[in-house]
């Protein structure tokens, strides 16, 4: 049963990104310095030193300072690429999204209640990135890198071919929970918190989520 699978995410590749132009979208205003800071290019920012003793909730009441904000980023920048490039196939534009997760991260700071992780209001954010994104395009697709089983290197690679289509015959709503729940490995609460719906609503997602991928590979299976 599609249940008892392991998955893992796509993994961000560690190869400098030379190829993506930092991008941000045209404001009327000017940039402060912190925001300047998330228009570059996150996965060549290293921490800092100086806040790098901090809690990530100390870290989002100090974001008027680079270096809190920098140290944030350098905490939280791999695991909301992997999201981003989970729910959408285009590095460049995962880049844009996870930038400009962090903007509205920062301008959003004081709205933040301390009621949810730092690390699932940050996916939260990011999550609602995604769906501005996706619902322009109408189209949200699901990478995933690897099935972790104990088949061949050839059935691994085919399995992972017939996984990938079938996650993507899913509808919106259950690919979504799949991949927050069985891919980036939320719980069932936490992908609650990010999506903004009762965690019972969660659940009843992912069942549906694996029940439906399990007829659909079994039918491929048996053609």
């Amino acid at each position: 049963m599609i249940h008892t699978l392991r998955l893992a995410a796509s993994a961000v590749s560690a190869s400098p990104r030379s190829d993506v132009t930092s991008w941000w979208p045209a404001r009327s205003r000017q940039a402060s310095t912190v925001e300047l800071l998330c228009m570059g290019r996150l996965h060549r920012l290293r921490s800092s030193g100086s806040c790098a003793g901090l809690d990530d909730v100390t870290l989002i009441g100090r974001l008027d300072d680079a270096d809190a904000m920098r140290e944030l980023i350098v905490r939280h920048e791999r695991p909301l690429m992997s999201m981003a490039m989970s729910m959408i196939r285009n590095r460049a534009d995962a880049e844009e999204i996870v930038q400009d997760t962090f903007v509205q991260a920062y301008r959003a700071a004081g709205t933040f209640r301390g009621d949810a992780k730092v690390s699932t209001w940050l996916h939260s954010i990011c999550y609602r990135q995604v769906l501005t994104r996706t619902r322009r395009r109408r189209h949200l697709t699901v990478a995933i890198d690897e099935a972790l089983t104990q088949m061949s290197t050839s059935t691994d690679d085919a399995f992972r071919l017939a996984l990938d289509d079938a996650v993507e015959e899913l509808p919106d709503i259950n690919r979504q929970a799949f991949v927050l729940v069985d891919v980036l490995g939320f719980s069932r609460s936490d992908a609650a918190e990010i999506v903004g719906v009762e965690a019972n609503t969660m659940r009843a997602r992912v069942a549906k989520a694996r029940a439906l991928l399990a007829d659909i590979l079994t039918a491929e299976a048996s053609s």
